[in-house]
């Protein structure tokens, strides 16, 4: 389609148009206002328009881009880039003042937690373990000065072994505590620190006023050793010790002598161990809660015989 521009207003247009120049029609018309118009339009166009090409070369608005059902796609508008305001300022500074909190909290409810369940902890243990049932125990009918295949028909046939700090001396061990020495094929010393055996009347873990009343039934009553040890230490509420070996001892005992044998009863009495208390790596000695009085028991039996030569008689006394 071939297009004209008006010399007068200099706008393209339809020759074919009966019309003709839509401004000098206006003008034909009598419409001032709407040529002026037309005139304004026409700069515009020529404005707009490449100098170098004719004005039926002049690519459209919309040449070029892409277009979806013969319509051109237009770019979506952006989000304009506004500051924010002091009030949108306030409301971030209070949501992150509230993770704030929230982490404190949470930050120190976990630490409490860890203190508590790493703090010291109390686990029963009593050693020597408390006698449920009196019927339980086994009398233990053996004395020293007597040959050793009397132990053998009572306990049963244990191997000897060589004891390194007593020389002579055979120990037929009946468990870790309970053992029997012979020298030279005769009973030298009984060892007692089991609580399931009974010798006469005397049992580990009984009460120290009953073991005192049975040792009066075999002679008059000795303090071999003084107390030893400390006081406890008040830890966590509990009366301890930093370990077994520091735990208070005495031993008293009786000398059997003719007509009624020939041997020493010693008898070890200690506070009854109530547990261990666990303090992360360290481990306690507990004898009860403090400011309370323990209750001391037997916690070991020895007899031994004084009419042999032997590592604790240096010479026979009967």
């Amino acid at each position: 389609m071939a297009i004209e521009r008006c010399p007068t207003h200099d706008i393209p247009y339809n020759p074919d148009n009966p019309r003709g120049c839509p401004a000098c029609a206006r003008e034909r018309e009598g419409d001032a206002d709407q040529a002026d118009l037309m005139r304004q339009l026409a700069r515009s166009t020529r404005a707009t328009t490449r100098p170098d090409l004719p004005p039926e070369e002049v690519p459209s608005p919309s040449a070029g881009r892409p277009t979806a059902g013969g319509w051109p796609i237009t770019t979506p508008p952006r989000k304009p880039e506004t500051e924010p305001t002091t009030i949108d300022r306030l409301l971030l500074l209070a949501q992150r003042r509230k993770l704030l909190t929230a982490g404190t909290a949470a930050t120190v409810f976990l630490v409490v937690m860890l203190l508590v369940a790493t703090g010291p902890e109390f686990l029963p243990q009593p050693t020597p373990p408390p006698l449920e049932d009196p019927s339980a125990l086994r009398p233990l009918a053996l004395g020293v000065n007597v040959p050793v295949t009397n132990a053998f028909s009572v306990l049963g046939a244990q191997p000897p072994r060589a004891v390194a700090d007593q020389p002579g001396v055979q120990r037929h061990a009946y468990g870790a505590r309970l053992t029997v020495d012979a020298i030279n094929g005769v009973v030298y010393a009984l060892r007692i620190h089991v609580a399931s055996v009974q010798w006469r009347g005397l049992h580990v873990s009984m009460p120290e006023d009953n073991a005192r009343g049975a040792l009066s039934l075999l002679g008059g009553i000795e303090q071999l050793e003084l107390p030893s040890g400390g006081p406890p230490n008040d830890i966590d509420g509990y009366a301890a010790y930093r370990s077994v070996d520091d735990v208070p001892r005495r031993v008293i005992g009786v000398a059997v002598r003719p007509p009624n044998g020939c041997f020493d009863v010693q008898v070890t009495i200690q506070p009854q161990l109530e547990g261990i208390l666990a303090d992360g790596p360290r481990r306690y000695a507990v004898i009860g809660r403090a400011g309370t009085e323990p209750v001391w028991v037997v916690t070991a039996i020895a007899v031994v015989s004084r009419a042999m030569r032997g590592p604790g008689t240096p010479a026979p006394s009967c």
